[in-house]
């Protein structure tokens, strides 16, 4: 039960689940801008979900967030803070969270927005 308290206080930001067709764009040298599901957001960072063992980046350290096929927020640092993967199912889904740099007074204007209008 301790380690449980430990980890909500050590959250910072309330989490908001993200709608359907939000995505998170990660550039790859190899295979060019990869889309992967967004799970949720908040003002601290991210997380989203991919298929298989790891997301084929080479050390990508910014991201950009998709909505309907339009770049919503683009250039956004961020570092990866968790990897595991997703329980109770079938495919091999793994979740990954990620946490933001330093943004620009613009991208937290973005952000807040994208909050409010793109996740339930």
């Amino acid at each position: 039960m301790e380690a449980i308290a430990e980890v909500a206080e050590r959250r910072i930001h309330k989490r908001f689940p993200a709608k359907d067709r939000a995505l998170v764009s990660l550039r790859s040298d190899a295979y060019g801008m990869l889309l992967y599901h967004l799970i949720d957001i908040s003002n601290g960072g991210l997380s989203f979900r991919y298929l298989g063992e790891d997301v084929l980046i080479n050390g990508s350290s910014e991201l950009s967030i998709v909505i309907e096929d339009n770049y919503y927020m683009t250039e956004i640092p961020v570092e990866t803070v968790s990897d595991s993967p997703l329980v109770n199912s079938y495919i091999p889904f793994r979740r990954r969270g990620l946490r933001f740099g330093e943004l620009s007074p613009m991208q937290k204007s973005q952000l807040n927005d994208f909050i409010m209008k793109y996740t339930e």
